[in-house]
């Protein structure tokens, strides 16, 4: 799972495996318990997309960590509100959205620009220097 202490949801796990099994990256890793799909995690994997750095916390303290983040100068938005007739509109599009099941092709084309991310991710972290 991915979150920034706000959302959180399933992320793409073939590029996570791909940072975390790097072998400039899992070095640094194995004496961190990140879970599985079998266990629970102690850890988490904090990447900071500003600063382009990972940390690993304590479950609790990045967590915490992460909630905190929000309270720090950024703005959150404010609430939307729809009168009736643009929330029926707004429910008849997402069902509309719902509804559509994509076709063989999309994911195929959906596998395939996930698997370039995944290989951009991999030569990426070939290039980078391991700076302590």
């Amino acid at each position: 799972m991915v979150s920034d202490g706000l959302v959180t949801f399933t992320g793409l796990w073939p590029g996570y495996l791909a940072y975390v099994q790097h072998k400039s990256v899992h070095p640094l890793l194995t004496e961190f318990n990140l879970g599985s799909s079998e266990n629970p995690a102690d850890y988490h994997l904090i990447i900071d997309l500003v600063e382009r750095r990972a940390f690993v916390a304590p479950c609790k303290v990045a967590d915490r960590f992460q909630a905190t983040q929000w309270n720090q100068g950024v703005k959150l938005e404010k609430p939307v509100s729809f009168s009736s007739e643009e929330m029926e509109e707004w429910v008849e599009q997402l069902e509309q959205q719902l509804l559509h099941f994509p076709s063989m092709d999309e994911l195929m084309s959906q596998i395939a620009e996930d698997d370039k991310l995944v290989a951009a991710l991999e030569h990426w972290l070939d290039d980078q220097t391991l700076s302590l």
